[in-house]
């Protein structure tokens, strides 16, 4: 029941693209979705260490940053991810799926990732979450995140127990539900980012109203990546 297209790559070599008759993407919009993934691993094939939005003249250090956010943004916080041509991962509950499922299914086409965001209840909250998201948006995941410091512990528990990938963050952007300002980011970033960061933001006003500063103050010091099942060590 499988069946195969080729595609032509742009700069990371050409896709043998092989599915069983289920897939929500047409080929030009999963050669969109795909096109970041693809060159990171094409360049890691070929010994380049440049990334898909990567500006060598502008990066520090070679800082990577894997960016997600938590909870349903509005569609003025998702335009500048495409204008600026980030990926990122929105870890998201079965509730926030079920109550916008046009912007679940923009996210997932934008080639953005989904995760299931969990509290105390990780067991049926996953398998809620993984059924929204195939019921709206026709696609799966195997990342978990928990909604509040509280729940990591038991979260990560249930992760490593059925073979999912917990995400954690290293850099708060939640801050309580409120997100981050410009400003907040900024000192952060001034502080010293580690080699490799982990950002996670909260969707909020305060962010919404940020994210264009926020993107632009990422952009100039890291390299961004979208966190993801093969960001993990």
């Amino acid at each position: 029941g499988l069946s195969w297209s080729y595609i032509r790559g742009n700069g990371y070599g050409d896709v043998c693209r092989i599915t069983d008759g289920s897939a929500a993407l047409t080929d030009q919009q999963f050669l969109s979705a795909a096109q970041p993934l693809m060159a990171s691993r094409y360049n890691e094939y070929v010994g380049s260490t440049l990334q898909p939005n990567d500006n060598p003249d502008n990066v520090t250090g070679g800082n990577v940053l894997f960016l997600s956010f938590q909870g349903m943004p509005s569609a003025e916080l998702l335009a500048p991810l495409s204008a600026y041509g980030i990926k990122a991962t929105f870890f998201l509950s079965a509730e926030d799926m079920a109550s916008n499922p046009e912007t679940l299914r923009r996210i997932v086409g934008e080639g953005h990732n989904v995760g299931i965001l969990c509290s105390g209840n990780p067991d049926g909250e996953f398998s809620d979450g993984l059924e929204a998201l195939y019921s709206y948006a026709k696609t799966a995941t195997v990342l978990i995140a928990s909604s509040s410091s509280d729940y990591d512990g038991i979260c990560e528990s249930y992760a490593d127990a059925n073979g999912l990938v917990f995400c954690q963050y290293s850099i708060d952007g939640v801050r309580s539900g409120r997100g981050i300002t410009v400003s907040e980011l900024s000192a952060i970033i001034d502080a010293g980012l580690s080699p490799i960061s982990y950002l996670r933001i909260q969707c909020s006003n305060t962010t919404e109203s940020n994210i264009s500063g926020i993107l632009s103050e990422l952009s100039a010091n890291c390299v961004i990546l979208a966190a993801c099942e093969t960001s993990e060590p």
